[in-house]
């Protein structure tokens, strides 16, 4: 709501400038009095203004494509840099993904042989024992 009303104050305020101005152009012969005060312009300098406002147009649009360019490029290098970044951090992810599952299953088989053995080694150490025992009770 209060966007609206400054906006139309602005406007308003914008048309009363422009109604105060005044832009008349009236052309005039030598030893003719001037309709109004203010600047007097010859017509070879206002086509010199006219030159020069191109002029400085053309130059204005020439900056704001090389801008664009100069931005253009450094999107794109920016974006390349976080292609191969994101590609890099993917790579590793597999590495190390595929290092872990080496080693579960390396380290799975070796468990086992070590738990089997751990029993076998019981077994054998508790007949040894039992049958020392037996031969000093006798």
């Amino acid at each position: 709501m209060n966007i609206i009303l400054i906006s139309i104050l602005l406007m308003s305020s914008a048309v009363e400038a422009e109604d105060k101005l005044d832009l008349r152009i009236v052309e005039l012969d030598e030893g003719v009095v001037a309709p109004f005060s203010g600047l007097l312009l010859t017509s070879d300098l206002l086509t010199k203004i006219e030159v020069t406002s191109e002029k400085k147009l053309e130059e204005l649009k020439i900056e704001h494509d090389y801008s664009i360019l100069m931005n253009d490029a450094l999107l794109q290098s920016i974006t390349d840099r976080y292609n191969i970044e994101n590609d890099f951090l993917k790579k590793r992810i597999e590495v190390k993904d595929k290092y872990i599952k080496e080693l579960e299953s390396s380290g799975d088989s070796w468990l086992e042989y070590r738990f089997i053995s751990g029993l076998v080694l019981g077994c054998a150490a508790t007949i040894a024992i039992a049958y020392s025992l037996e031969g000093a009770y006798k």
